[in-house]
């Protein structure tokens, strides 16, 4: 159906039915639904302009949604709102970007957006062939995501991934994730599996994961390119995470089934493992100044420093004279 409407109320009630809009402007959906729930309809929508919602979560029901904007789809302050199975979506005017909030999880079949897209999803999904201009960020707060061969590439920006709830896994052969600039993968599971490594290629930035869980000792397996030749790993997995079959987490030959990795960021951490006492002293000189990624290690094993409680230093007792504490006379 052709339009030149401004904001668009549809439904359709037959099993499957669906519904077929162009618009030669802009586009505000109120309410769109395809067919009775459990048996909807596809809904296909293309405007001249630009593709929005009312702002009180107004949504679009259907099995696959397709969309189609000259000048963008949705805002970044207020999402087009879809409750769909499959989602193919374009921009074709410059810079033209894609904000989506899907209901559940949902399938990406096609996504192409001159600009950035930003989709965030409430349940597991799988992402097909996507090509942005600038960043693609895909949210979802529970479940995982599953990376099909079809590629993620964001031509001048970068991939941000996040399984908040779940893992991120790779479907098929790769490269599974283009960028051109800094990415995150972020999961509150594992990233890949031995079996099937997720495929990266990095021409610029660095690739930085996020791990918050393990299978068999193993939270991450990667293959690919980086400008770095590796990756930036965050917040201490808690199982080895491999690149290019080589294991980058913990570092090689550290020892120790747990090591306690503390990087210079954070080194205060140590001298307060050795001096338990430190934070009481009012004023000291801190000696260490790390140069670099500097890392330290313990067997996170019990220590009894009873044995100090016997120690009392008389206050004003002692001085410093060459580097040196030596008791005062007549003390």
């Amino acid at each position: 159906m052709d339009t030149t409407v401004t904001t668009l109320n549809a439904a359709t009630t037959g099993a499957g039915a669906g519904i077929y809009i162009n618009e030669t402007d802009n586009l505000v959906v109120d309410v769109v639904t395809a067919g009775p729930a459990g048996n909807r309809g596809d809904v296909v929508i293309t405007a001249g302009g630009w593709i929005r919602d009312l702002e009180e979560a107004n949504t679009i029901y259907a099995n696959t949604l397709s969309l189609v904007a000259v000048t963008g789809i949705g805002t970044s302050g207020n999402y087009l709102n879809t409750a769909v199975d499959n989602l193919s979506a374009e921009t074709t005017g410059e810079g033209a970007d894609i904000y989506i909030e899907e209901l559940d999880g949902i399938d990406i079949d096609e996504l192409t957006a001159t600009g950035s897209a930003t989709i965030t999803a409430n349940g597991s999904s799988v992402l097909g062939s996507i090509t942005t201009g600038g960043n693609f960020n895909f949210t979802t707060s529970t479940g995982a995501i599953s990376v099909l061969s079809g590629t993620i590439e964001s031509l001048t920006g970068g991939v941000n991934l996040s399984a908040l709830g779940g893992s991120i896994l790779a479907l098929g052969p790769g490269p599974h994730l283009i960028a051109s600039a800094d990415s995150l993968l972020q999961a509150g599971g594992v990233i890949a599996n031995l079996v099937q490594p997720l495929d990266v290629l990095l021409s610029a930035g660095n690739l930085s994961v996020d791990i918050g869980n393990a299978i068999g000792g193993v939270s991450g397996v990667l293959t690919g390119t980086t400008p770095s030749g590796t990756l930036v790993v965050r917040n201490l997995p808690p199982g080895i995470v491999y690149f290019n079959a080589t294991q980058i987490y913990p570092p090689a030959g550290a020892g120790g089934p747990s090591p306690e990795l503390i990087s210079q960021s954070s080194y205060l951490l140590f001298w307060r493992m050795i001096l338990p006492m430190l934070e009481n002293l009012a004023r000291y000189n801190n000696p260490f100044t790390p140069g670099g990624p500097v890392f330290f290690y313990h067997p996170l094993t019990d220590v009894d420093w009873s044995a100090f409680d016997q120690f009392v230093l008389e206050e004003g007792a002692y001085e410093f004279i060459e580097e040196e504490i030596r008791r005062r006379s007549g003390r």
